[in-house]
């Protein structure tokens, strides 16, 4: 965003509606944001701990999906 101002105004415009006053509706974010959540995600990437990241060793199956051996995890807290 330091160097894209056009990226910058996207997520501007995008987020504006969740905020209202001292308020921020979070759920609006999580829900209507797409490019910042993109943008949070790259950060996260970028900057997490190691500890976030997890090899799969075995066929392991989370929300109906197989994660094969041999990819990695990265562990994603949402706030409640």
């Amino acid at each position: 965003m330091a160097y894209d101002a056009n990226l910058l105004q996207s997520i501007r415009t995008e987020v504006i509606p969740a905020v209202c006053g001292d308020t921020l509706d979070e759920n609006y974010l999580a829900e209507h944001c797409p490019k910042l959540n993109s943008l949070m995600n790259e950060v996260m990437r970028t900057t997490i701990a190691s500890g976030m990241m997890r090899d799969i060793t075995a066929p392991t199956v989370i929300g109906g999906k197989t994660l094969k051996p041999g990819h990695k995890l990265l562990v994603r807290v949402l706030p409640a």
